[in-house]
């Protein structure tokens, strides 16, 4: 997945990838995930140019217990994806229900719409899935970080809350794999 129409994000994350902390979501997968993630996921490389040039916007913690549920959203589809990580990012990045994240989104264009994103009213047309990576979970560029999300406007904020909420309402609702391996992939 991609930024398509060779369009540019009007908030490039320009972050870049730690090794240590990709190495962390290998070591935490399980023996399926991570065969998986050997025959089928982008390289390091794809990964680390995602969070260079990808839009960044808000994503939010949901709740910590007894999953961690994160909300990255997407201006683009005006809707969120709504992410399950493993615990050990719980104790590592010391969250909270609330604690207000980043997240890098590229995009990609399909004839059907990710089944698991309920797109708003302001989505414009043009793409039909995001692949959204955590960037706090992914770099190490904390005062990039922390500089972009004091950019993020409240409305963005709490559309990023209120898409959540609305999501997990859902009848049948289920979280994306939050791995930066996988979150590109419909439930």
């Amino acid at each position: 997945m991609s930024n398509s129409h060779n369009t540019s994000a009007s908030h490039p994350g320009n972050l870049r990838l730690a090794p240590e902390k990709i190495q962390a979501f290998r070591d935490n997968m399980g023996f399926l995930d991570k065969l998986f993630a050997r025959l089928a996921s982008a390289p390091d490389s794809v990964l680390a140019q995602h969070l260079q040039s990808g839009d960044s916007r808000a994503a939010l913690v949901l709740h910590v217990q007894p999953e961690v549920l994160v909300a990255a959203y997407s201006n683009e589809l005006d809707c969120v994806a709504v992410l399950h990580f493993p615990q050990f990012v719980r104790g590592y990045y010391q969250l909270e229900s609330g604690t207000r994240l980043l997240t890098v989104n590229s995009y990609g264009e399909g004839k059907a719409w990710a089944r698991d994103l309920h797109r708003g009213p302001q989505q414009r047309n043009r793409y039909s899935n995001f692949y959204p990576l955590i960037a706090e979970f992914l770099s190490n560029d904390i005062a990039d970080i922390e500089a972009r999300k004091k950019q993020i406007s409240e409305p963005e904020w709490e559309r990023t809350a209120t898409s959540a909420r609305q999501t997990m309402a859902t009848p049948g609702f289920r979280p994306r794999n939050g791995s930066p391996f996988f979150s590109f992939r419909p439930v």
